[in-house]
């Protein structure tokens, strides 16, 4: 739980154990598991978010796969069509 810091009267920073809400506070300290779980991770996904990237890239690569297809498929019908002219 994030721990609240306030000013005393000598201006020295102390945290207050009475304050359980932290919106009021003058400074806030977290602990190193509090901060990391604030960040956001890309190693922090859920199935649903990884099965979405996944169909993503799956869809990019039928897309270029669709695209080398077309273009082999042009290259050779062009080819022929040259050799019928000549």
């Amino acid at each position: 739980m994030p721990a609240c810091l306030v000013t005393n009267a000598s201006g020295q920073l102390v945290i207050d154990t009475t304050q359980t809400v932290v919106t009021n506070c003058q400074m806030v300290v977290f602990t190193g598991a509090e901060v990391s779980s604030l960040q956001a991770s890309p190693f922090n996904l859920s199935v649903q978010d990884a099965q979405q990237i996944g169909s993503s890239i799956i869809g990019c690569w039928a897309v270029a796969f669709g695209f080398r297809f077309l273009a082999g498929f042009l290259d050779g019908w062009l080819s022929t069509q040259n050799q019928e002219e000549l």
